[in-house]
């Protein structure tokens, strides 16, 4: 008895998950034809967009990783992150004779991820772009996948139509169409913990072996993308023990007599309550004692979560700590993890005196030892680059926001990102549809609410302010809430004034129409979306730059922009934010210094002739005491994609005469 008040105990739209598809044949056809014009038109805007970037700042990394792991069976480069989500993307590539692999460099011997990317991808190989381009198509696939769960959670929660209502604004998303066409993990793990929640709300609705492996199995995909989707461990306790928490609540009062609430006068209600406290006390004790069912299936998830997580690295049992990993970065990090210390700065990034760049002095021999060397746990792989994970967000990352860079970030930067990377029109759905369950406490979604209020917890109090794409399963959960309006519609057609109806039905067909117009304009810049707040993508980089805005994306653009330039421009002083390498798109250029040790001390031009300078660099280097920024003192020629400004400077000191436009930038911040 206590299992079957526990399954039954769930959101109000769980207990109603039958006859939430058409009924009609007519409706099923309309139904059919709805959705599959969504998804088409879905489909033709992310493969139309793949085409048009370069290879962004991090995909030749995520690329490199899935390829070792898929044909050499080597995952030595998944340090940073686990392999699956590299690996779903690379598996065009795996199946490709001609793509080879640099297994005689000493990068790949020594497992320097990022060297050995750039040797497999731009010199090993002839053809990076159609490669990543590949990847990408894979990346899109799942994010049509992901439109599909959306679409059937929605369904089972408010109905067919306004499913279409959720659909409609997941396919419409600039973030979501963004990065489902870049070939990164962001994605996979949106994919997987959408589908893991959904899998979830339905195994707690009605529980079995098969839908509790579904479940394990799923949670297991998401901890093998990111490290961010043990997140979802959190999620499934707290969600588990809210609906033993409501069944304990349901148990505890006398049930009506009848199936309709208001059978039952209320009257007689209240003194049958009142007439059973004995009953009423047995009942709460036994809606307590099944606490062991929650426990029970939170611990059978997790466990085979784990094992499949286990037999994805081989069942391997080691030492996290091996004479290879030591010589290498993520030994030195490992070393301080033990220490409690913070990790050494990037001398890429900061600065710094060089005695404090170097390493730090070696951990005891007897407790490197225990702690690392002598200890073995399964997947050592995974803890590896988990403790890896956590020295990064402990020791923060290089970020801007607003004028201002800093390493540890700021509290606030993802509420930031979210107001201006998101559509108006979409913040007023998210906010109607949180008005309704507030004024009518209708708190039900809480398999939605929960996972979204702890990823950004965690994204806030975590120092990797970079991008809006670590929030980016919000979008999709956010796109299912919206489908609650559907209640909203019907108390405004049943209630006493239905003189609202006509209003609320145009005052949605402008929001939604207004979203399609902010999503058609950015076609196919998506990743430079920036909403009106911020003055568009144009005023995009006096907020946000790294992967909300500029991630080395537009080395095509450029190069036809210099090609079509009149007269042609030949050769070009580049400052370039990524990855890439410019003379693989045919650009003829000379990299511009950004160490800011050798900023010239009397403030002139270094070069003469055309510069251009990617904008997440000019937001780090452009401001006093940065090697850039001279050149705030000059205005750019024209701008690539809103990421590349391209100058002309006329000769070394010679100021433009319009240098009076440019605002003063503020000083720089480093903690």
């Amino acid at each position: 008895m206590a299992h079957e008040r526990y399954r039954i105990v769930t959101t109000q739209a769980a207990q109603s998950v039958v006859q939430v598809g058409p009924r009609s044949g007519r409706d099923r056809v309309l139904a059919i034809l709805a959705i599959a014009l969504l998804l088409i038109v879905f489909g033709l805007r992310l493969f139309a967009a793949i085409p048009g970037n370069s290879v962004t700042y991090d995909e030749s990394v995520h690329v490199t990783r899935g390829f070792a792991a898929l044909r050499l069976h080597d995952l030595r480069l998944n340090v940073e992150h686990p392999v699956l989500g590299d690996a779903l993307a690379a598996i065009p590539l795996a199946f490709d004779p001609t793509i080879q692999f640099p297994e005689e460099s000493i990068a790949w011997q020594t497992a320097s991820h990022w060297v050995t990317a750039q040797l497999f991808l731009w010199h090993t190989n002839q053809r990076p772009q159609a490669m990543v381009e590949a990847a990408r198509g894979s990346v899109a696939i799942m994010t049509i996948l992901l439109a599909c769960v959306v679409f059937v959670w929605s369904m089972e929660l408010y109905g067919w139509r306004w499913a279409l209502l959720s659909l409609l604004l997941c396919t419409l998303c600039p973030n979501i169409l963004a990065n489902g066409t870049l070939a990164t993990n962001d994605l996979s793990l949106t994919l997987f913990t959408v589908m893991y929640l959904w899998l979830l709300w339905r195994f707690v609705h009605r529980p079995g072996i098969l839908a509790g492996a579904c479940c394990a199995l799923v949670l297991a995909a998401a901890m093998m993308c990111k490290y961010s989707g043990l997140l979802l461990l959190a999620d499934t306790a707290l969600l588990l023990l809210w609906v033993w928490w409501r069944a304990c609540r349901t148990d505890s009062s006398a049930p009506p007599a009848e199936d309709s609430p208001s059978a039952t006068a209320p009257e007689e209600t209240e003194a049958s309550l009142q007439g059973s406290k004995s009953a009423g006390s047995v009942r709460h004790a036994t809606a307590r004692s099944s606490l062991l069912i929650p426990l029970a299936y939170f611990s059978g998830i997790t466990v085979v979560a784990a094992i499949v997580v286990w037999a994805a690295y081989g069942f391997r049992l080691g030492t996290i700590l091996t004479p290879v990993v030591e010589t290498q970065e993520v030994g030195v990090d490992l070393d301080q993890f033990v220490r409690r210390s913070q990790p050494h700065p990037d001398e890429r990034l900061i600065n710094q005196p060089g005695d404090i760049l170097k390493a730090p002095p070696p951990l005891p021999h007897n407790l490197r030892l225990k702690l690392l060397t002598r200890i073995s746990v399964p997947a050592p792989q995974y803890f590896r680059g988990l403790i890896q994970n956590y020295m990064q967000a402990k020791g923060g990352h290089r970020s801007f926001l607003m004028g201002r860079v800093s390493r540890t970030g700021w509290w606030y930067y993802f509420i930031v990102a979210f107001l201006v990377k998101t559509p108006i029109p979409f913040l007023l759905l998210i906010g109607c549809a949180l008005a309704s369950a507030a004024v009518w406490r209708e708190w039900d979604e809480w398999f939605i609410l929960v996972p979204c209020a702890i990823l950004v917890l965690m994204a806030m109090k975590a120092h990797i302010d970079i991008g809006i794409r670590h929030l980016l399963p919000i979008y999709p959960l956010m796109a299912i809430f919206c489908g609650r309006l559907g209640g909203l519609f019907e108390r405004i057609r049943s209630g006493k004034e239905p003189r609202t109806l006509p209003v609320a039905v145009t005052s949605l067909a402008i929001l939604v129409v207004w979203f399609a117009v902010d999503s058609a304009v950015v076609h196919p810049r998506y990743l430079t979306y920036f909403n009106e707040i911020a003055g568009g993508p144009k005023g995009g980089s006096r907020f946000l730059v790294d992967s909300n805005l500029d991630w080395g994306q537009d080395l095509m653009r450029l190069e036809t922009a210099l090609r079509k330039h009149n007269p042609p421009i030949q050769s070009i002083a580049l400052a370039y934010f990524g990855t890439a390498e410019p003379g693989a798109y045919r650009i003829d250029s000379i990299p511009l210094d950004t160490d800011p040790s050798n900023v010239p001390l009397n403030m002139k031009p270094p070069v003469a002739g055309w510069v251009a300078a990617s904008v997440s660099d000019l937001a780090y280097f452009g401001r006093p005491g940065g090697s850039l920024y001279w050149l705030s003192h000059y205005r750019p020629e024209f701008i690539v994609g809103n990421t590349i400004r391209v100058y002309h400077i006329l000769a070394p000191g010679v100021k433009r005469s319009d240098t009076t436009r440019i605002p003063p930038l503020a000083p720089m911040h480093w903690p």
